[in-house]
């Protein structure tokens, strides 16, 4: 059975969307015929979108205390109203139909062939080679050219240590037969040299009560309320078996993925990360701002890994690293399955038989068992995946049995008694028609987050577990957790009461009940303290703040109309009321669509009921994809509303 958090109400009903068909119809041929962006633009037939949520501001879905500042906005997962756009049963990701594994490496480094498997498939083999996959010098996005190893077919091939990550290919009637990806994840003595030092450094400079491993794992684009639908074995497994908490009351503080994990991984914003870096160089330049240079620093090996290439938080519309400074970096076997379309025989989320997710799953559970329980030995390592989840919230249903055997075969491995596990997600999802819907409006801003603690942990630090469990209903976020981060590193065992300004507070720390989204650093299109109703919205409002939303859009790629094309009003989707708890004041929610290229924009909006004027608040979010449409600009700010002549 799915669990489902206590703060859902299945018996209430929902309440009817109180907007007519009619006001929405006439605003929007108002709107087309008023401004001056949209002359030419044909009325189009509008729809008002069916009945929205069964949890609404009237219908008690504020998880609220009187005392606390944050009315958290909470929606059903499995609402009526959205089950039409979430079908969360899709059978498990298979992988069968790619190019079978034939060899395998042994407890003696040594390169095999499974000929029991190659004699049950093809029958046999011509030669199998193997050639080392490295990074160059250039920067981590370029590989470095080796040749290709002497058949070892008759004989198993001796690996050498430098040999991490290795591509090997079989053949027979001159035809590639099986390939197979290997990341071998081993100790290496300049490395463990160096953490020995760093770490007597550490424990003689901060002298840590505990030391504990790191291991996060994140997933792109899913909602609490989306890994209750589409990841329920998974979620059930580690909240029963590994004692996951999850914290109830967590936003995001940006759109997508990059100013999510920036704070983080380093405690500032993105706004002030740019300060220090700019997109065009390289993240060298930064590289002590985040967390795992400071882990490092304190003795801890390093691993990162990234199931996709070009689309990583750290490499789309950016330059990646130079020269990256993990001691286990996956990247460049990563780099090399992508531009083999071979491996990918049976799909884009495979590398040959195996699911990619799989394959970076594997380098985890190697390290972890590696470093096995070790006090002195820790590690830090971060994982996160999007090939499954990002462009599409229900696809990654098929994953759930992927997750779950991978928490399984760690929970029996007994490899997580001295570290610290958390499982998370950066935002809901951001593309496709559920995001238009009152739900995905709520969705998008609560990102599931999860930490699982040792047994043995909890037991000796109750009063710490305490404070946490009292942080699991209070408003976090992103710089909380880099807060907490840190905190563990120099983990002293004590608690206090967390400071009301500081916006970013330890979980082990008493987050303020007064916290709200302002204290807390949330941007205010972002924040999930206010309360999105279906309530009416007056012509007049909807006119003014349409009008200057779409002034806004066209504004953004004015200095660039030899490339970008004007756009105008196609649609006006809906216009929502906003309201922060102890105001008379509302915001307003405007979704809409423009042409040419059918993007869909929302932007939250205020209007002053004395001066009849309206004005922008925060960022104009883009709503679908926009590929293809976007080849004539560089700049990623232009790219989400230039369409390209």
């Amino acid at each position: 059975m799915t669990h489902v958090p206590t703060y859902f109400n299945k018996n209430k009903q929902p309440e009817n969307d109180s907007r007519s068909i009619s006001t929405t119809a006439t605003m929007t041929k108002r709107l087309l015929t008023t401004t001056k962006y949209s002359k030419t633009t044909a009325v189009p037939r509008v729809t008002t979108p069916k009945q929205y949520t069964a949890i609404t501001t009237e219908s008690s879905s504020l998880s609220q205390n009187v005392t606390e500042s944050c009315p958290f906005q909470e929606v059903d997962p499995f609402d009526p109203k959205i089950l039409k756009y979430v079908k969360h049963k899709h059978t498990p990701l298979s992988c069968e139909k790619g190019l079978p594994v034939f060899v395998y490496v042994d407890n003696e480094s040594k390169l095999r062939i499974n000929w029991t498997r190659v004699n049950s498939t093809i029958g046999n083999l011509d030669y199998c080679e193997y050639t080392r996959v490295e990074l160059s010098d250039v920067n981590d996005s370029r590989l470095r050219a080796f040749n290709w190893s002497e058949n070892f077919l008759s004989k198993p091939l001796q690996l050498s240590d430098e040999d991490e990550q290795i591509w090997v290919q079989c053949f027979f009637n001159k035809t590639v037969v099986s390939q197979t990806f290997k990341l071998r994840i081993l100790k290496k003595p300049k490395v463990e040299k160096r953490c020995e030092t760093n770490y007597k450094r550490h424990i003689e400079e901060n002298a840590p009560v505990e030391t504990m491993s790191l291991l996060i794992i994140g997933v792109d684009g899913m909602s609490k309320q989306n890994l209750i639908r589409t990841m329920p074995k998974t979620r059930n497994y580690i909240i029963k078996n590994l004692n996951a908490r999850e914290l109830h009351k967590f936003n995001k503080v940006g759109d997508n993925t990059f100013p999510n994990v920036i704070p983080m991984h380093s405690g500032y914003s993105e706004e002030e990360i740019r300060k220090l870096w700019s997109s065009n160089k390289y993240l060298d330049i930064i590289e002590d701002k985040f967390t795992w240079h400071h882990y490092q620093n304190a003795g801890y090996r390093t691993a990162m890994g990234f199931d996709m290439t070009v689309g990583t938080a750290f490499h789309y519309a950016k330059a990646g690293w130079k020269h990256p400074t993990f001691d286990y970096y996956s990247r460049a076997l990563r780099l090399q399955i992508e531009e083999d379309k071979i491996c990918r025989k049976a799909g884009v989320h495979c590398v040959g038989e195996i699911p990619i997710i799989v394959f970076l799953q594997d380098s985890v559970t190697q390290m972890v068992s590696l470093f096995n329980n070790t006090r002195s030995k820790p590690y830090f390592i971060y994982n996160f995946y999007s090939k499954l989840s990002h462009n599409d919230q229900n696809y990654v249903s098929k994953g759930d049995e992927i997750y779950l055997n991978f928490f399984q075969d760690l929970d029996k491995r007994n490899v997580l008694n001295n570290t610290v596990t958390i499982f998370f997600s950066d935002h809901g999802a951001r593309f496709g028609d559920f995001r238009n819907t009152f739900n995905g409006k709520i969705e998008i801003n609560t990102p599931f987050v999860f930490f699982m603690f040792p047994s043995w942990f909890e037991k000796k630090y109750p009063e710490l577990l305490k404070t946490f469990q009292e942080n699991q209903n209070r408003l976090t976020t992103f710089f909380d957790i880099h807060q907490t981060l840190m905190h563990l590193l120099k983990f002293n065992g004590e608690t206090k009461k967390g400071n009301l300004t500081a916006r970013a507070i330890s979980l082990f720390d008493e987050i303020p009940m007064e916290r709200n989204c302002s204290t807390a650093n949330i941007p205010i299109e972002f924040c999930n303290c206010k309360a999105l109703s279906t309530k009416e919205v007056p012509k007049e409002v909807t006119k003014a703040v349409s009008e200057v939303l779409m002034t806004a859009i066209v504004n953004k790629t004015k200095d660039h109309r030899d490339k970008c094309a004007l756009l105008s009003l196609k649609q006006l989707k809906s216009v929502h009321t906003v309201r922060s708890i102890g105001s008379d004041d509302p915001y307003y929610k405007v979704t809409l669509t423009t042409v040419p290229g059918d993007g869909m924009y929302e932007a939250l909006m205020k209007y002053d009921n004395e001066t009849k004027l309206a004005s922008l608040m925060g960022d104009i979010l883009r709503l679908n994809f926009y590929r293809g449409q976007d080849v004539c600009v560089d700049l990623l700010i232009l790219k989400l509303y230039c369409f390209c002549k």
